[in-house]
């Protein structure tokens, strides 16, 4: 085998979570909005854990390839294990990429109203902050979709990839372009990765400095 897989890992920055320095906001429209992205980043509550997950997965199926690749011409029992183990490690990364769309779907939900908030707002320039924080949002939903997209689809040529080298009359030729064809997918996995933690820098900023102008008194900034 003479190409390696170069994995990128999916490190995620998540919304920040923001909390009150007193307790009660009242029903005012800036109120709403407050109340309505902190819910968003309670549903991504679970992203974090979960990309460390992913990390971990990502470092153990680029192992059991560099395995698979050094012992395939020396023990035929060993990579068929080595293979099974690798169709799992895909697997399980399957789940944990459903789970942390599931959680941004989720998140999605909560800010559903908002643009009724957000014209309620008599306040012109608050009102205008607080556009870019929701199109800012926006475009961190569309960039994540874009990420989920390719990343799903590199696990699917991962795969085919892990078919192809159970399949002793394979030819090497076929199996060097599937790996190519997979580097070409982790790079634009880790350019739509970039993408999501650049809007998610931009919103958790614009979200503050909304609060900020509201008056709306934070308590603390956590991760």
């Amino acid at each position: 085998m003479q190409l390696q897989l170069i994995y990128r890992k999916l490190a995620l920055i998540t919304a920040l979570s923001v909390t009150l320095l007193s307790g009660c906001l009242g029903q005012k429209p800036e109120a709403n909005f407050y109340v309505a992205f902190e819910s968003a980043t309670k549903q991504e509550k679970t992203m974090f854990e979960d990309t460390k997950k992913l990390a971990a997965l990502e470092k153990n199926g680029q192992e059991l390839y560099t395995q698979i690749t050094i012992e395939g011409k020396e023990n035929n029992q060993v990579v068929k294990e080595k293979l099974d183990q690798a169709v799992t490690n895909i697997h399980d990364r399957k789940k944990i990429l459903e789970k942390e769309k599931t959680a941004l779907d989720n998140a999605q939900k909560e800010v559903k109203s908002v643009d009724n908030y957000i014209k309620k707002l008599e306040d012109k320039k608050l009102q205008e902050q607080a556009e870019k924080v929701q199109d800012m949002y926006r475009k961190r939903t569309d960039s994540f979709e874009k990420l989920y997209d390719s990343y799903k689809k590199s696990l699917q040529l991962e795969e085919e990839l892990y078919k192809m080298l159970q399949t002793k009359d394979e030819k090497l030729k076929s199996i060097n372009e599937k790996v190519k064809m997979l580097n070409q997918s982790y790079e634009q996995i880790l350019s739509n990765k970039d993408r999501f933690n650049t809007y998610t820098n931009e919103y958790n900023q614009k979200k503050l400095a909304f609060y900020k102008q509201a008056n709306i008194k934070i308590n603390e900034v956590q991760k």
